[in-house]
C-alpha cells in the first residue's frame, strides 16, 4: 500500500471538530500536514492551544503549519490573498498526493484556488449542501466544487447536488457527517467528565446550548441587538445555558465585545469554544435543546435526535432532519416552540427516530481512507474532469 502525502487545511474553530476523526483514521498509514490560520490563531477564539493538546492526546504526528492572519475587521474576507499566497508557498516545497479541504469559508476558499492552480488532487468534504439565502456560503461552497476532484458529501441530497453540477458520479460519495464517527471510536467525553466541566449545572433538568452567529447583511449593531434581544427571550425559561461565541464573520464585533464584557447568571456557562466532543456528549448523554443560527443545530443534532430550534434565515432551506423547528427571531414565536419542545421533549425526541441516519452513523472516516489508497485512483484519472451535463 502506497504512504501518501496529503495537505490539510482549517481556518475556523468548527472545522477542526469535523477533521480530527479524518487525522486519526489516516495517521499511522499516511502523511499528513496540517495548515492552521483563521480564528484559530486568533483572539478571542485561540484555538490553536486545543488542537495541539488534540494532536497529543491522539498520538498524531501531524506536521502543523500556521499561516496568521491579521486581526482586522473582515479578517476572513481581507486575508484571501494572504492564505492563498502561503498555501501556494507550502505546495511548492513538497509534493502531496491529495489536499483536503471542508465546506463553504472563504479561508478554505482561498486555500482551495491555491491547491487547484497547483495541479494537486483536491478532496472537499461537504459540497452540495444548499442554503437558499443571500450569504456566501452556498456560492463559496459550489465554487470550490467546481476546483475539486473528489467529494464527499453529508447527505444523498448533497450527493444529487453536486452531480447537478457537473460532477462524474465516480467522483461523489456520500459519506455522512464525520463527527459522528466519534462515537464510533469511543472519543465522546463521559457523563463524569460533563458534569465536572459544568459543576453549577443541575443535570436533570433541561440544558439549552446557544450560538448564534452575526448575519452578513446587517450593521454590527444590529446583529448585537438580535443577540441581545434573543438572549433575552431565552433567558426568561431559566434553563441551564452554555452560551458560545460567535465566529469571525463580518457584523461578529459587537456581539463578541458584550460577551467579554457582561457578568452572566450562574445558570449561564460562556465559552468561547465548546468543542465538538464535548458538544456531542451533551447532546448523546443529557437532555438537551439547541437555539440558534449555527449549522451544528442542524448537522450533529440528528443522530441524537436533539430538539433543535433553527433560528432566522441564515441556514436557509439547508437539508434538516424532524428534530429541527425553524423559528423567526420573534418573541412569541420562539417562546411558543421552545415551551412546546419542554412539555414533549421525550414525543419529539421518539418522533425523531425514523429520520435519524440522513447524516450517516459514523463510518465517514473509513470511506475516506478506502478512496486514499485505491489504486485506481491515479493522478492523471483524477486531474481529467469531464463535465457532465443533465
Amino acid at each position: 500500500m502506497k504512504r501518501n502525502r496529503i495537505l490539510f487545511f482549517s481556518g475556523n474553530r468548527a472545522e477542526f471538530g469535523y477533521l480530527l476523526p479524518f487525522l486519526i483514521e489516516l495517521n499511522t498509514h499516511h502523511a499528513i500536514d496540517f495548515i492552521i490560520s483563521g480564528t484559530h490563531l486568533l483572539p478571542p477564539w485561540n484555538t490553536i492551544a486545543e488542537i495541539e493538546e488534540s494532536m497529543c492526546k491522539h498520538n498524531l504526528s501531524v506536521n502543523l503549519i500556521n499561516i496568521p492572519i491579521p486581526n482586522i475587521p473582515n479578517a476572513h474576507i481581507d486575508s484571501f490573498a494572504l492564505i492563498h499566497q502561503k498555501s501556494v508557498d507550502i505546495l511548492k516545497e513538497k509534493s502531496y498526493d491529495y489536499a483536503f479541504v471542508l465546506g463553504d469559508r472563504p479561508e478554505s476558499f482561498a486555500f482551495a484556488s491555491a491547491v487547484f492552480l497547483h495541479n494537486t488532487p483536491l478532496i472537499h468534504y461537504a459540497g452540495g449542501d444548499v442554503t437558499d439565502n443571500a450569504y456566501l456560503d452556498s456560492n463559496i461552497r459550489h465554487v470550490i466544487t467546481k476546483m475539486a476532484h473528489l467529494h464527499l458529501t453529508l447527505s444523498e441530497n448533497s450527493k444529487s447536488v453536486v452531480e447537478q453540477l457537473g460532477e462524474e458520479e465516480w467522483r461523489v460519495k456520500n459519506v455522512g457527517i464525520s463527527t459522528y464517527d466519534y462515537d464510533r471510536l469511543n472519543l465522546l467525553p463521559t457523563i463524569g467528565e460533563i458534569e465536572a466541566k459544568f459543576p453549577l449545572f443541575d443535570f436533570t433538568q433541561k440544558t439549552l446550548i446557544v450560538t448564534y452567529h452575526a448575519t452578513q447583511y446587517k450593521t454590527p449593531h444590529a446583529n448585537y441587538l438580535d443577540f441581545k434581544n434573543l438572549l433575552e427571550i431565552l433567558s426568561e425559561f431559566n434553563l441551564n445555558t452554555i452560551l458560545t461565541y460567535p465566529n469571525n464573520d463580518t457584523g461578529s464585533e459587537e456581539i463578541i465585545e458584550f460577551l467579554e464584557n457582561t457578568q452572566f447568571a450562574k445558570n449561564i456557562a460562556l465559552v468561547k469554544n465548546l468543542g465538538t466532543l464535548t458538544m456531542l456528549s451533551l447532546y448523546k448523554n443529557f437532555n438537551t435543546i439547541v437555539a440558534g443560527n449555527s449549522s451544528s443545530g442542524l448537522l450533529e443534532t440528528c443522530l441524537y435526535k436533539t430538539p433543535t430550534l433553527n433560528i432566522g434565515d441564515r441556514q436557509g432551506n439547508r437539508k434538516k432532519a424532524n428534530n429541527v423547528l425553524d423559528v423567526n427571531l420573534d418573541k412569541k414565536e420562539i417562546e411558543e416552540k421552545l415551551g412546546y419542545i419542554l412539555q414533549n421533549y421525550e414525543e419529539i425526541k421518539t418522533a425523531c427516530e425514523a429520520n435519524r441516519g440522513i447524516f450517516g452513523f459514523g463510518k465517514s472516516t473509513k470511506i475516506l481512507r478506502e478512496i486514499i489508497e485505491d489504486a485506481s485512483l491515479t493522478k492523471e484519472r483524477l486531474m481529467f474532469k469531464r463535465f457532465v451535463r443533465a
